[in-house]
């Protein structure tokens, strides 16, 4: 098929001729190929598409068979590789993890958050014999802590950005990854909407101009010759598993597989003309044509002409059921991501001179994965469910990948050691620590802070990255010894004011252990902890104290605050209008400030806050002109800090931290307490608070007397938070094992 027939035939021809003739096609699935013939949806087209090339795939290798336990497919093969080299295994099978390091092991793995106490217990409880296959199908059930938890690692792959508060360069797609992973969207219609244009769901880079210099800020990016060399390297890396960025200005030194020039006619896939060689900055001259790097039976040599038609092109290669990389490659991203290592490592260096560690079992995955429609949650169960992910971790035959040995044969007798990254740390305290978790997850928040950088997370996102970083240094240590955000986190859990009032320091260590590590603590470890709490109980515990109300604004601004101007704030009085405290309220009515009404003030009296104390307002909602939203913000060194109720209206700020919802709107025609704590707002204790601003949208909105509610702490909850800390930093809690 010439390039010109491709051009005028368009799509339907091309796939048609990609299923590997109309004859064959109409034969083998005459559905499919009608669908490409007549359909006009392109979705359709694309499911269609699939179906054809995947009858053309020869037949998967075979699970072996063998004599050790298996429980599905991936043991056949793990057991065959120990029974081939005679290993100790193959006659003695290593033993299961126990029960409660199997649930919290797939809490982390499929929800990304260890199980409370009550879960855990609920599932050891269970006396079913298939309660590990049940647990798993529950939590890939639950859609939205699914879609949270992959949600990072994406954002992080494709270096996904906000816009809000910086410059993003690769474009924002945590909204596209979150929806896509919450409908389980088949994994190569995601990768095609973000590559193609021609998809219907196609995310199109946002262009910017700016001092008359245009800005493409999306995952693909092709305004420069460096741009788009970048967005190949990227694509290869990400969704090929395959380094290539070293082949863009000269032949990669260490793989004699991508010589400068096949690298050049790949990216030149991202671009409406063929690209140069540059060799180290030198302009060669020499136009390479654009081509796939790998061979795809039954693809159209000739490639189109036009950006979009490239790319569509490209992407349909990217994703074939033949292209030899592209399933294979997200396949070893799920077993690293559940096992500890991949099949091929570095995860991002596939290569021809390197056999994967077990290349028929990656090669069966990947042809199942395919043949069940990408659908990552197929795999992922196949994966949970084998007695290869549920074996117990043991670090005498745990494997290795020795960069200096990188042909150092591996067996999987155990699941490798494994660090929890930010995410799954932080979320997975705050639900320990918690009296009831709110589920609001770290991913939301795009605050960079010394203990998500020492965990891993990385403070931006101007590069691709698939794996975080997984040693451990000393900085880490010492934010976990001395970071306050930790010290907060623990020493302000709800779950110490519970525990302050027993007197059964045994059952308080045991609460403690459930709560933190998911499991029983042991004798030795029940006695070393009640002993503790003895030792250092305080010696006379003083009365329950009471909280403490610090007034900051009730009838008038305090002497020396300065307002953003006096005709903002309009104080009315009782009886023609609601007061809640004293003799005034300040109001704003839509008849005055139209669509959106503000008035603030700033060098109010410093306010020294703790993480446990609550930040309060007083609000009338007039029942008869209610707003859409009302926002508090308040002021330490910078506005970021804000709590709204409402619709979604007012556009300061990010979800997190900087804005956090509280929920709908209080009842309209009577005063309403609102209350914030300090800890959602991600206020420092070292620092005053100096500034608060009334915001709403729409609607007639009274307040009243706003202040400090200050919480002391029973001093009981000093040592139950040492054991907590202990337990936190300790290498069980931070290591999936």
């Amino acid at each position: 098929m010439n390039g010109r027939w491709f051009r005028l035939c368009g799509t339907v021809v091309a796939l048609v001729f990609f299923a590997g003739g109309a004859a064959f096609a109409a034969e083998t699935n005459s559905d499919a190929l009608n669908v490409l013939l007549w359909s006009g949806d392109k979705n359709e087209q694309f499911v269609a598409r699939r179906a054809l090339r995947l009858e053309l795939l020869p037949p998967a290798p075979q699970p072996p068979q063998v004599s050790g336990p298996t429980a599905n497919a991936i043991d056949q093969f793990i057991v065959a590789k120990w029974e081939a080299t005679n290993l100790p295994q193959a006659k003695v099978p290593p033993p299961l993890c126990d029960d409660a390091a199997f649930a919290r092991r797939v809490y982390l793995d499929l929800i990304g958050v260890i199980p409370s106490a009550t879960e855990s217990q609920s599932f050891l409880a269970d006396k079913s014999p298939d309660k590990r296959p049940k647990l798993v199908d529950n939590l890939l059930g639950r859609n939205e802590d699914y879609a949270a938890h992959w949600t990072p690692f994406w954002e992080d792959a494709l270096a996904s950005q906000s816009t809000a508060g910086g410059v993003a360069t690769h474009g924002d797609y945590g909204d596209f990854i979150y929806s896509s992973f919450l409908e389980n969207k088949p994994y190569d219609l995601f990768v095609a909407e973000l590559l193609d244009p021609t998809m219907p769901g196609h995310q199109a880079a946002n262009v910017t101009t700016a001092n008359g210099h245009t800005n493409v800020n999306g995952f693909v990016r092709n305004d420069t010759h460096s741009d788009t060399i970048q967005s190949a390297a990227n694509t290869a890396q990400v969704f090929l598993g395959t380094e290539m960025k070293c082949a863009s200005c000269h032949n990669h030194f260490l793989n004699k597989e991508w010589p400068q020039k096949r690298f050049t006619a790949f990216a030149g896939l991202f671009s409406d003309t063929n690209l140069e060689v540059i060799r180290c900055e030198k302009h060669m001259g020499e136009f390479v044509p654009a081509a796939f790097p790998f061979d795809i039976p039954g693809a159209p040599r000739t490639v189109p002409q036009g950006q979009d038609q490239r790319l569509h092109y490209m992407t349909t290669l990217l994703i074939d059921p033949e292209n030899p990389r592209f399933s294979r490659a997200i396949v070893n991203r799920l077993w690293k991501r559940f096992l500890g290592l991949g099949f091929v490592e570095p995860v991002d260096d596939f290569r021809a001179d390197r056999a994967p560690s077990h290349p028929e079992l990656l090669d069966w995955l990947a042809d199942d994965f395919m043949r069940h429609d990408y659908d990552l949650k197929h795999t992922i169960r196949l994966i949970l469910t084998s007695r290869t992910y549920q074996l117990r971790y043991d670090p005498s035959v745990e494997d290795i990948f020795n960069v200096q040995k990188p042909d150092l044969a591996r067996y999987v007798r155990s699941p490798s050691l494994r660090r929890l990254t930010a995410e799954q740390a932080i979320d997975s305290i705050h639900k320990a620590t918690a009296a009831s978790w709110d589920g609001h997850r770290l991913f939301r928040d795009n605050d960079s802070t010394a203990l998500t950088r020492a965990l891993g997370r990385s403070p931006s996102r101007n590069e691709i990255s698939t794996c975080r970083p997984d040693d451990v240094a000393v900085v880490q240590s010492l934010e976990l010894l001395n970071g306050p955000d930790l010290y907060h986190f623990v020493y302000d859990g709800e779950i110490l004011d519970e525990l302050a009032s027993q007197t059964d320091r045994e059952k308080v260590v045991s609460e403690l252990y459930w709560a933190i590590l998911n499991r029983a603590p042991t004798a030795p470890e029940t006695q070393l902890g009640a002993a503790y709490l003895k030792e250092n109980a305080p010696a006379r515990v003083p009365a329950a104290a009471t909280a403490q109300d610090v007034v900051w604004i009730d009838d008038d601004l305090p002497a020396g605050a300065k307002p953003d101007s006096e005709s903002s704030w309009r104080w009315v009085e009782a009886p023609d209008y609601p007061v809640f405290s004293g003799k005034r309220a300040h109001m704003i009515s839509a008849s005055v400030s139209k669509d959106k009404g503000q008035h603030y003030a700033t060098d109010l009296p410093p306010l020294i806050v703790k993480q446990r104390d609550k930040l309060y307002a007083y609000v009338y909602l007039q029942p008869t002109n209610t707003p859409a939203e009302i926002m508090l913000q308040w002021y330490q060194g910078s506005w970021d800090h804000r709590a709204y109720w409402g619709d979604d209206k007012i556009s300061y700020g990010e979800n997190g931290p900087s804005r956090f919802h509280m929920g709908p709107l209080p009842k309209a025609g009577g005063w309403v307490r609102l209350e914030v704590s300090v800890s959602d707002l991600g206020l420092a204790e070292s620092e005053p608070i100096t500034g608060i601003s009334f915001d709403q949208s729409d609607g007639e909105v009274y307040w009243d007397k706003a202040g400090l509610e200050r919480n002391p702490r029973d001093p009981k909850t000093a040592p139950l938070g040492d054991v907590m800390w202990a337990l936190v930093v300790s290498p069980e809690f931070q290591f999936i094992r």
